[in-house]
């Protein structure tokens, strides 16, 4: 009898030890595929983070998984729940990364839009001021009755002081009303007649009469200096001072308010004189021209066309800076 009681006994410690044995087996079966997930699913949250912030500081969920000990059920729960929170912000992250990837698509669109519109702008304003001028420099025998009156630049009575834009419509009631071109040549006025008298800046040499013409304008005899700095240009178109000569010419009538003038003084010394240290600065007070008088989208264009065309030159950074403070006034798109 206690033999048999002994067997049984040996038998149920057996079983028991067996169990044991097993237990641990299962549970590690049970948590393997988890920590396996869980080891993937930090690997992408990692690669993801890096894209969203560029390789940027922050917490990292790449660690390896630690070996699970204890209670198998607490640590499955445990590394389900950090599954979860691991996936949300996977989640949160990819959303984020698709929202920048698509505002820099829009940015990009944007920029490339502006770029195309300004070009279009300045080459339209380009080929009204090219044949203007092409029309001026014809043959003229004399006074020529004008049957249709030339163009003129609206005012801007809205326009603050210190802006400008040109606007080409004609006076009403001529050509039909029918939209004129600029005429280049309403910045100068047209040559004496045989036999008058010259103009007091006529005399010397070209440095003496730019000098002279120059005196006048800074001693605030405006009229007088606009016709010294017109005999000047036409007497000396290929001195190294006529374009500046050109440039005062124009601010002869920027300082009286005669912007439609003005306009076409500095489209012209853009035009002719485009290696002029004022060159930019014709670009500028062309820009402020057509403000005053109305065109806010051609002086944006004049602006955009200073920007690009002197980017890399030193010497344009103050006309630079004011056409970048015109077009944030402007709200030039």
């Amino acid at each position: 009898m206690s033999l048999r009681v002994l067997s049984v006994s040996i038998v149920v410690a057996s079983l028991v030890t067996l169990a044991l044995a097993v237990e641990p087996a299962r549970a590690q079966s049970d948590v393997r595929p988890l920590l396996d997930r869980l080891d993937r699913v930090e690997r992408e949250m990692t690669t993801l983070q890096r894209q969203v912030y560029r390789g940027g500081g922050g917490s990292s969920s790449s660690s390896q998984a630690a070996p699970v000990v204890g209670d198998s059920s607490d640590a499955i729960v445990t590394i389900q729940e950090r599954l979860d929170r691991i996936e949300g912000e996977m989640r949160r992250l990819t959303g984020k990364f698709e929202e920048l990837g698509h505002a820099q698509t829009q940015t990009s669109q944007r920029v490339e839009r502006m770029g195309k519109d300004n070009d279009l702008r300045f080459s339209e304003i380009e080929q009204k001021l090219n044949a203007a001028q092409t029309a001026a420099q014809g043959p003229q025998a004399g006074p020529v009755p004008q049957h249709n009156p030339p163009p003129e630049l609206m005012q801007n009575s809205q326009a603050k002081p210190g802006e400008e834009t040109i606007v080409l419509k004609p006076p009403a009631g001529a050509d039909g009303g029918k939209s004129g071109t600029l005429q280049a040549s309403q910045a100068a006025k047209p040559p004496p007649p045989a036999g008058q008298a010259p103009t007091s800046a006529a005399s010397g040499n070209a440095q003496e009469q730019y000098d002279r013409a120059y005196a006048l304008l800074k001693g605030g005899n405006y009229e007088a200096a606009e016709k010294a700095f017109a005999a000047f240009v036409q007497a000396h178109p290929n001195d190294a001072l006529a374009g500046n000569a050109q440039y005062w010419l124009g601010e002869s009538f920027y300082v009286r308010g005669d912007h439609q003038k003005a306009a076409a003084a500095f489209a012209e010394g853009y035009l002719k004189y485009p290696k002029s240290p004022k060159a930019s600065d014709n670009l500028l007070k062309l820009g402020l021209s057509l403000d005053q008088l109305g065109q806010k989208k051609e002086a944006c264009a004049s602006y955009a066309r200073l920007e690009k065309e002197f980017k890399s030159v030193s010497g344009a950074d103050a006309a630079k800076r004011k056409a970048a403070s015109e077009m944030q006034r402007l709200n030039c798109k």
